[in-house]
C-alpha cells in the first residue's frame, strides 16, 4: 500500500502523543509539590508514560522510513540538522534561563546541561545517525516480518521489548550518570520501537496485515493492568511491592503494554481519512506546544497558584493554561522565518541545498 495513504493518520497520532506532554508533566509537578497527592498523580503520570513516548518513536520510525527510502544520501544529514536546531536553540534561549530561575526560587538543583523534556530530540538524533547501519540488517528483519503472521511479529517483538525494558531498568539502577541514562539507555529503550516502525514501513504487506488486527482490547487491558500495578507500587509499603522482583515485573510489563499500544495506534491510524479543523490546528502547532508547555508549567508552579486551588482544579487549570499559552506563542512566533528554522527545524529548499552542497564537499 502506498505511504500517502498512511501519513495523515500517523502524523496526527504523533502530534496527539506530543500533546500528552502537558498532561503528564502537570501530573508529575503536582506529585512533587503536593506530597499528600503523590500517589494518584504519580500513577496517572506513569500510566501514560509507559506507552506514550514508545508509541511516538514507533510512529517516527515509520515516517522516517518513508523519507529515508526517497533519498538515502541526504535524509540523515538534513534530519539531524532539523532536530539539532530546536534542541540547541530552545535549550540555550529558553530552558537555561528558566532552569536558573527555577533553581533559585524552588531550592532544587537541575543541571543547566540537563536536556529535561528535550531528551527525545537528543535520542532521535542518535537514532537517526545509526539508521544507515541498522538498515544493513533489513533483509533479515524484513524476511521475519514478511514471512510470519502479524500476531507472531507482535509476540516476538513483545519478548524483545520486555527484555530491553527490564535490562534498561537494571542498568539504570547501577548508574547515577545522567549521561548514561539520557544517551545510552534512552537510545536503546526507545530505539527498538523506532526501528520496529522503520522496518514495518519497509515491509511488503505489513500495513495490510495490521489493518485487520483485533488488538485494541488487548492494549487497553494491558494499560489497565499496568496502571493497577503502579497503583499497588505507590500505595503499598509492604516489601513485596517495593522488592526487585515486583519492580522487574512492572518494568517488563511496560514493554509489553507499549508494544500492544503501538500496534493498536497504527491500526487506528491507517483508517483515518480526514482530520477535523480544530484537531488539525493543534496538530500543526503540537511541536511548539511540546517545547513551551514545560517551562510554562515550571513558572506556574513557582507562583502561589497551588495554594489557592484544590488539586483537581489545579491540574485542569495548569494543563489548559500551558496548552493555551503555547498555542498563542506558536501563533505569534510562527510568522517569523527565523523561528521556524531555529525552533521548529523547518528548513526550506534553499537552506537544504546549501547544507547538501557543503556536505557533499566535506565528504567528497
Amino acid at each position: 500500500m502506498k505511504q500517502s495513504n498512511h501519513i495523515l493518520g500517523l502524523d496526527l497520532w504523533r502530534s496527539l502523543l506530543l500533546l500528552g506532554g502537558p498532561v503528564t508533566h502537570t501530573a508529575l509537578m503536582i506529585a512533587n509539590v503536593h506530597p499528600e497527592y503523590n500517589t494518584i498523580w504519580s500513577v496517572i503520570q506513569w500510566s501514560i508514560h509507559i506507552f506514550r513516548m514508545q508509541a511516538f518513536f514507533f510512529i517516527s520510525g515509520i515516517l522516517g522510513a518513508f523519507s529515508y527510502t526517497r533519498n538515502r544520501e541526504s535524509w540523515i544529514i538534513i534530519r539531524v540538522i532539523q532536530l539539532l536546531m530546536p534542541l540547541l536553540s530552545f535549550w540555550a534561549v529558553v530552558m537555561m534561563p528558566i532552569t536558573i530561575l527555577y533553581n533559585n526560587m524552588s531550592g532544587h538543583h537541575i543541571s543547566l546541561l540537563s536536556p529535561q523534556h528535550l531528551w527525545f530530540l537528543l535520542t532521535l538524533i542518535i537514532i537517526t545517525v545509526s539508521v544507515r547501519y541498522v538498515d544493513m540488517m533489513s533483509c533479515t528483519i524484513l524476511y521475519i516480518i514478511d514471512n510470519q503472521t502479524i500476531y507472531k511479529t507482535v509476540i516476538y517483538f513483545s519478548i524483545v521489548a520486555i527484555l530491553v525494558a527490564f535490562s534498561a531498568f537494571m542498568l539504570s539502577e547501577y548508574t547515577n550518570s545522567k549521561l548514561v541514562n539520557y544517551i545510552i539507555l534512552n537510545t536503546i529503550k526507545y530505539g527498538i520501537y523506532y526501528f520496529l516502525g522503520f522496518f514495518i514501513a519497509k515491509s511488503v504487506d505489513a500495513f495490510e496485515k495490521i489493518r485487520s488486527m483485533e488488538i485494541r482490547n488487548y492494549a487497553i487491558l494491558a494499560c489497565i493492568v499496568s496502571s493497577f500495578l503502579y497503583y499497588m507500587f505507590y500505595t503499598n509499603k509492604e516489601p513485596n511491592y517495593s522488592s526487585g522482583p515486583f519492580i522487574s515485573v512492572l518494568e517488563g510489563l511496560s514493554g509489553l503494554t507499549a508494544t500492544l499500544v503501538c500496534f493498536a495506534i497504527l491500526s487506528a491510524a491507517i483508517g483515518i481519512k480526514e482530520i477535523p479543523s480544530t484537531i488539525n490546528m493543534l496538530k500543526k502547532c503540537s511541536f511548539s506546544i511540546y517545547l513551551f508547555h514545560y517551562p510554562i508549567i515550571q513558572i506556574i508552579f513557582l507562583s502561589n497558584i497551588k495554594s489557592n486551588l484544590s488539586v483537581v482544579p489545579l491540574f485542569i487549570s495548569v494543563t489548559v493554561i500551558a496548552l493555551a499559552l503555547s498555542v498563542v506563542i506558536h501563533e505569534i512566533l510562527s510568522r517569523y522565518r527565523i523561528y521556524k528554522i531555529l525552533f521548529n527545524g523547518n528548513i526550506d529548499r534553499v537552506f537544504k541545498n546549501i547544507i547538501l552542497s557543503n556536505y557533499s564537499k566535506y565528504i567528497g
